[in-house]
């Protein structure tokens, strides 16, 4: 995946769900354990806005 750069966090930070920003719109998937996976979708350029700045600042706090 020549077009891929990818970042990791440190060793212990476990998580079960991720996070999709796109244009002003925030999906947050879950994956619990032994249950149904879901996700929930937000319509909102305030929320939007702020996802990018904690990735950005996820992005260079983690390490290749």
């Amino acid at each position: 995946m020549r077009l891929t750069r990818v970042r990791y966090l440190p060793p212990g930070v476990i998580t079960s769900t991720w996070i999709d920003v796109f244009n002003d719109k925030v999906l947050i998937g879950v994956l619990p354990r032994n249950e149904k996976p879901y996700g929930l979708l937000v319509r909102d350029k305030s929320l939007a806005e702020s996802m990018r700045a904690y990735f950005n600042l996820l992005w260079k706090s983690s390490f290749k």
